[in-house]
């Protein structure tokens, strides 16, 4: 149940920051792209705390597990990617990094 609010949550929280971000970026200046994109990376943090506590409230023996240290990893990523974006000037490289994307582990036959 956690679990599903949780990526609920993640879902929503990136489908409405998307949403404000990604049509209006098209005709936004430098600056207010820069300072949506550094909100959406405050609400990936708030998603990496959210998971963080879920994470210490569930129980050890429950399967399928939800990987939450690889969901961390990858919400920390974007997180990263965001913020390098942000202080980099628009037209610099950066490296990109491949997502995990596997989040459960089935019991061991």
């Amino acid at each position: 149940m956690r679990l599903h609010r949780l990526l609920i949550a993640l879902l929503t929280v990136l489908s409405i920051s998307l949403s404000f971000t990604y049509i209006p970026l098209a005709y936004a200046d430098q600056d207010r792209e820069k300072e949506r994109l550094a909100l959406m990376a405050k609400q990936v943090s708030a998603l990496i705390e959210m998971a963080e506590a879920i994470e210490r409230s569930e129980a050890e023996n429950r399967y399928p597990k939800f990987q939450y240290a690889v969901l961390k990893e990858d919400l920390a990523l974007i997180r990263q990617g965001i913020n390098q974006y942000v202080k980099s000037v628009l037209n610099s490289t950066r490296d990109i990094y491949p997502l995990m994307g596997h989040y459960t582990i089935e019991r061991a036959q």
